[in-house]
């Protein structure tokens, strides 16, 4: 492949760069021998062979030595260089419920933060997941004279917030549901009560955390505030000439999950660099067991 012949090649021209040229001296020394008593001289014993050569096997010689310090240079440096960043997900699904009651109801939920080491936060999304309903109501005139109680009209509104009551909003949503119609005639002080309703289950979808991500990073776990409030409205007409006035009660809860999702970066090695560098140590092998056997 490319990457193998570029890495070869960049392997040949470190190591001629490495390689230490023969010494002047030995260059220009004279020759002791002529050439014929070279050919008419036979090999005896004492005479170094091919194979027994110091110069030839010496692992430790300055060569090697060069040229196994720029094979381990060309190999980081290609490593370095083939570094590159993946984007991750990460999910933490957390359950809640039984937030009661017609007023402020603050809840505490616990939440795994981010803790992968060498990686970087990008972002934070959160899903959310909720049920909730009202079990009962009821509706109380205190006009001071009969009234025409005609409809009874109910919402819900959830809330949750990072860190504390007062940290940033992550989820404000108010859902309103199909109005409970009467034809009831209250006396001063009289109550009536309306049946349990339901509302449709809200799902946020993933929505991005904006500001800062420091609430969601480091060891052990974050913290969110919950909120659920359900409101009831009632509308009818005075028989008598005075103002409408109620008393409204409302019981119920709100139950769900939330799904915290990290968005991060973390490093890896990219393919091809692997490749090249597979190559370029291959090739190192191959040139030192050729000039063994040169």
């Amino acid at each position: 492949s490319n990457n193998c012949l570029h890495s070869g090649q960049f392997l040949l021209i470190l190591l001629r760069h490495g390689e230490k040229r023969p010494s002047l001296i030995h260059q220009n020394q004279p020759e002791t021998e002529t050439e014929t008593n070279k050919q008419n001289t036979p090999p005896t014993n004492n005479s170094p062979s091919r194979n027994n050569n110091p110069s030839r096997n010496n692992n430790n010689s300055p060569n090697m030595k060069s040229t196994l310090r720029i094979l381990l240079i060309g190999s980081a440096a290609l490593a370095s260089a083939g570094l590159a960043s993946a984007s991750l997900t990460e999910d933490h699904s957390v359950s809640f419920n039984s937030l009661t009651g017609s007023k402020v109801n603050y809840n505490s939920l616990s939440f795994p933060k981010f803790n992968i080491p060498g990686a970087t936060l990008t972002g934070v999304s959160l899903n959310w997941d909720i049920y909730s309903g009202i079990t009962s109501d009821s509706v109380k005139n205190d006009s001071g004279g009969s009234v025409t109680l005609s409809e009874m009209d109910f919402t819900r509104t959830f809330t949750a917030k990072i860190g504390s009551s007062s940290g940033a909003t992550l989820l404000s949503n108010t859902t309103a549901i199909t109005p409970q119609y009467f034809t009831a005639t209250l006396a001063d002080g009289e109550t009536v009560s309306g049946a349990p309703v339901t509302f449709a289950e809200y799902l946020s979808g993933f929505q991005a955390v904006a500001g800062s991500l420091a609430a969601y990073q480091g060891a052990g776990s974050g913290t969110m505030f919950l909120q659920n409030s359900f409101g009831l409205n009632a509308l009818g007409a005075a028989l008598d000439d005075q103002d409408l006035s109620w008393t409204v009660k409302t019981s119920g809860s709100a139950n769900g999950s939330v799904v915290v999702r990290y968005t991060y970066l973390t490093p890896v090695p990219e393919p091809g660099s692997l490749l090249a560098l597979g190559c370029l140590v291959g090739s190192g092998a191959f040139l030192r067991t050729r000039r063994r056997h040169a």
